[in-house]
C-alpha cells in the first residue's frame, strides 16, 4: 500500500507532537517500574521476575507490530515483521538461557525498532524495509514502549545481571 507512507495530513499532526512523545516516554518509565514492583509481590523468586518480567513478556513485544502489518495488509510488512518477532523471540531465549545481557540488550536496541513505528519519524528507513506505521491518533504508542524497554533493560543490567541468575540449561 503506497498510501502507508504518505505525509501526515494537518488532522493527523494536531495528534503527532514531541510533547506528547515525551511525556509517553515519562509514562513508559513509570508503568515499567510499576510492573516491576508488581512482579515483587506475585513471582516469589528472582528467577520467575527474570523469567517473566523480562523474558517472556519480551516475546510478545514484537505482536503489537506484527498486528499493524496484518491490519495494512502489506506483505512486505507482514515478513518484516513475523521475522522481527521471531528473531526477538530467539534472542530471548538464547538470553535467558545463556547470557542475561543479551536480555537487557534486546529490551535497549528494541526502542530503534519502535521508532520505525511512529508516524512521524524515520519514515524514508521504515518505508525502505516495510515498517507498519501505527495511526496517527496512536504515535504515543511507540514511544510509550521505548520508555519501557530502556527501562526494562537497564533494570535488567542493574539488578539480574549482578546475581548471575543461571536456569541450568545447557
Amino acid at each position: 500500500m503506497a498510501d502507508e507512507y504518505q505525509a501526515l495530513s494537518p488532522e493527523d499532526t494536531s495528534w503527532v507532537s514531541w510533547k506528547i512523545d515525551a511525556i509517553a516516554v515519562v509514562f513508559g518509565v513509570v508503568m515499567c517500574a510499576g510492573l516491576n514492583f508488581a512482579y515483587n509481590i506475585v513471582f516469589p523468586t528472582e528467577h520467575m521476575r527474570f523469567l517473566f518480567g523480562s523474558g517472556l513478556i519480551l516475546s510478545g513485544v514484537g505482536a503489537e507490530y506484527f498486528g499493524c502489518a496484518l491490519m495494512n495488509g502489506n506483505v512486505k510488512s507482514f515478513i518484516l515483521e513475523f521475522n522481527i518477532w521471531f528473531f526477538v523471540s530467539l534472542l530471548v531465549a538464547v538470553g535467558l538461557a545463556v547470557e542475561t545481557p543479551l536480555v537487557a540488550a534486546v529490551w535497549l536496541i528494541h526502542p530503534i525498532y519502535d521508532l520505525l513505528h511512529h508516524p512521524a519519524y524515520m519514515v524514508s528507513a521504515a518505508e525502505k524495509i516495510g515498517a507498519a506505521k501505527v495511526h496517527p491518533k496512536m504515535s504515543w504508542y511507540p514511544m510509550w514502549c521505548a520508555g519501557v524497554d530502556v527501562a526494562q533493560g537497564t533494570w535488567i543490567l542493574y539488578h539480574f545481571w549482578p546475581e548471575n541468575l543461571s536456569y541450568n540449561l545447557l
